[in-house]
């Protein structure tokens, strides 16, 4: 009689394991979905945050641009300048060739 009663003691603990190893993993199982659901869904917002953040600073680069484009007298000392780069190192040249 107390083996039997051993046996249904050991076979009932046995049974209440495994059930709460099938419902602990369950519960994983829920908690994994549920926190792979949110990272995805994280992502999702920092691409697009990303996106609009890498526009907005595009749209800023390309009006800054503009700006300088437009601005004659700058575009005037760009060219005055690059000519007299053209002319200095003309002028470089030559002398070096006479010295030789």
């Amino acid at each position: 009689m107390r083996a039997l009663d051993n046996e249904f003691s050991r076979e009932g603990n046995e049974n209440y394991e495994n059930k709460m190893a099938i419902i602990k993993e369950k519960e994983f199982d829920k908690l994994d979905n549920t926190r792979h659901t949110l990272e995805v869904k994280l992502q999702e917002d920092l691409i697009k945050a990303k996106e609009i953040e890498k526009k907005e600073f595009e749209d800023g680069r390309n009006q800054v641009k503009a700006l300088f484009l437009a601005n004659a007298e700058y575009q005037k000392s760009l060219s005055e300048e690059a000519d007299l780069r053209n002319t200095i190192e003309n002028a470089c040249i030559k002398l070096d060739v006479l010295q030789i």
